[in-house]
């Protein structure tokens, strides 16, 4: 009887981890603990000493452990190539703290000053601070949860780009309402604009490094994030900024983690930030499972390490929002006309906004409404995956049966 119930709950198990997060809510789960290197830069250490003693070093992880960020030391005349010398050299210092991310240049920190009284532990607190605090971080982490993603649109210096970047911007938002119907589950919560003068620009220096913005043209630029401050792709700036790719972006944060979409992106890194225990509980309480827990983390993880295939659209007419949801750009300049897309170059889109209809339930399939033309055959992989897993549980059906009927023969009378 005990292998009977062990069966049934492996098979009730198995069917519970398919398709149980969207995009944004793998956005919540830190893969990364430690995505950003918070680095004390010497060249004047004497042979083999350290640049952290023991004490700061203990101190760095704790100031750090709420956060995607470490904190380290370097002998900059022991590191190979020079490179960190020359940093500093060009700063015309001799050590300072740099900060280093996935693909980024290291970011020079300035100095902190101090009135003596705290030495190296007061100007390591000053450091985590300047890497991980700022408004603008500080008000994601305050609407977070409460937000299905954010749309930070950074001004430039022309006055005219920046409105013609906010019009795409409020487009890509209410196309998104339109398509709601079409997502895998309804958008509980709504998709905010927040635009950054560039007078705030100053005081979010982190911000802008961490996301590669350094134009020196001072072009508006916007990023869509997501969950722990996650980037939903790249960051668009200047004539890139559109409409279609935004709402590519968007629809892909409410898309099914088991969809067919190519996962690749969903390696792009998040802003270095703090994220209390207060907010991992109010995560764990809205999203109805535990970010923090070593089983989803795995569970996301074996998610995100199968086979990555495909392209996500970005730059193509239409992208993936087209070929998904059956979504077209509409031009925002009035009497401009769009090119017609060339036959067939939309073959396998959805049609109209609401020609599927989402299954009640917590499966992410889609039934096909009455009257309309029969779905496209998917491919020989997707067939061989559902054969599989048929198998399976026929398979375990059948085990199940016999161990039942097996039982009922011993079964004294």
């Amino acid at each position: 009887m005990r292998l009977v119930a062990a069966l049934v709950f492996l098979g009730f198990g198995a069917s519970s981890l398919v398709c149980r997060y969207t995009i944004r809510d793998i956005g919540f789960v830190n893969l990364r603990p430690e995505e950003y290197v918070l680095t004390r830069v010497e060249s004047a250490v004497a042979g083999d000493g350290a640049v952290l003693s023991q004490e700061t070093s203990t101190l760095g992880a704790v100031l750090c452990q709420d956060s995607n960020l470490r904190v380290t030391g370097l002998n900059a005349r022991r590191a190979g190539g020079g490179e960190w010398l020359d940093l500093l050299r060009d700063a015309d210092r001799s050590s300072g703290w740099f900060l280093t991310g996935p693909d980024l240049p290291p970011l020079i920190f300035p100095e902190f000053t101090s009135d003596g009284s705290g030495g190296a532990d007061a100007e390591l607190r000053a450091a985590v601070d300047w890497a991980l605090e700022s408004p603008l971080r500080e008000e994601w982490n305050k609407d977070a949860l409460t937000t299905f993603a954010d749309l930070w649109v950074f001004e430039g210096v022309d006055s005219q780009a920046n409105a013609a970047a906010l019009a795409e911007v409020e487009a890509a938002v209410d196309a998104l309402k339109r398509l709601a119907p079409s997502l895998p589950r309804p958008l509980q919560h709504p998709a905010r604009i927040r635009i950054v003068t560039v007078a705030d620009q100053a005081a979010t220096r982190v911000s802008l490094w961490s996301m590669g913005l350094s134009d020196p043209e001072r072009r508006p630029a916007v990023a869509v994030l997501y969950g722990r401050a996650k980037r939903a792709g790249d960051v668009l700036v200047g004539d890139s900024i559109s409409e279609t790719e935004l709402v590519t972006q968007l629809a892909l944060v409410g898309s099914s983690c088991e969809c067919d979409t190519d996962r690749q992106w969903l390696s792009e890194p998040s802003l270095p930030l703090r994220w209390s225990t207060e907010m991992q509980h109010s995560a764990a309480d809205s999203l109805g499972f535990d970010p923090e827990s070593p089983l989803v983390v795995a569970e996301v993880g074996r998610i995100l390490s199968q086979v990555q295939a495909g392209n996500r659209g970005g730059g193509s007419k239409g992208g993936v929002a087209a070929l998904l949801l059956g979504y077209t750009e509409s031009s925002l300049a009035e009497g401009v006309a769009l090119p017609t897309p060339a036959e067939g170059e939309l073959e396998g889109a959805a049609g109209a906004p609401n020609s599927l209809h989402p299954v009640v339930g917590d499966d992410w399939s889609f039934e096909e409404p009455s009257g309309e033309p029969a779905p496209v055959p998917r491919s020989w992989a997707s067939n061989f995956k559902t054969s599989v897993v048929g198998s399976l549980a026929l398979l375990l059906a059948l085990v199940t049966g016999l161990c039942l009927w097996i039982y009922m023969r011993r079964r004294p009378a």
